[in-house]
């Protein structure tokens, strides 16, 4: 069968197109490495001011930041101020803030099991370091929040995979208040670029109207 089509016009074209698209292609650049292998990074995120990432460990529960020369330094250290496994984080570069989602839901030997549930919002000043507020759920309801994003008011939503929904930290209020209950496992969440609506991943992508709280 091979041979014959071997002999059909426009063969070579299409094996060469073939040849060409398994190519390896490769348009980056390393930007830096990290040392600390039993790391286990799960959020990132990148401050323009300073011009430097912030990296969680879910492993850990610390975050380090990496300056633009590939130093690495942890900024929040492992189990600071009450925090676990560090999974959503967000630059919030106007208010000079870092929003760090903090839950223990999945088995970790190294933390007390009786943490096991804990689940919050952790808020930090970026000048300092100190923790500005926690923003904690009932641990006995058995939360998972997951990840998180702030428009430009300084509103942050933040998934919860566990129990589905999403909750939002009002600016004009701080308080960590349900917003929307979903299906599925939310996990994965970003605004459209006009920040009216949210994108979340949950078994497929939800579109949430922000004013109206349609799901699409």
């Amino acid at each position: 069968m091979l041979s014959t089509l071997k002999t059909e016009a426009g063969f070579e074209i299409v094996a060469n197109k073939i040849k060409e698209m398994k190519m390896p292609v490769s348009n980056s650049s390393l930007a830096f490495s990290i040392k600390e292998k039993d790391l286990f990074p799960e959020g990132m995120d990148y401050d323009p001011v300073e011009k430097v990432f912030y990296i969680g460990s879910i492993h850990k529960g610390k975050v380090i930041k990496v300056n633009k020369k590939g130093e690495t330094s942890d900024f929040i250290k492992a189990g600071q101020d009450g925090l676990l496994p560090t999974i959503g984080l967000r630059v919030d570069e106007k208010r000079r803030h870092l929003w760090i989602v903090s839950s223990f839901g999945r088995k970790n030997t190294s933390i007390a099991q009786n943490l096991f549930g804990t689940s919050g919002l952790f808020k930090y000043d970026l000048k300092t370091g100190k923790l500005i507020k926690k923003y904690m759920l009932p641990q006995e309801e058995g939360h998972f929040l997951n990840d998180l994003v702030v428009n430009n008011n300084g509103d942050v939503y933040v998934t919860d995979s566990y129990k589905p929904a999403v909750y939002k930290i009002a600016a004009e209020n701080d308080r960590i208040e349900k917003f929307i209950e979903l299906e599925g496992f939310p996990n994965g969440i970003e605004f459209t670029p006009d920040q009216s609506k949210l994108f979340v991943a949950s078994q497929g992508v939800y579109l949430v109207d922000i004013k109206t709280k349609k799901q699409n």
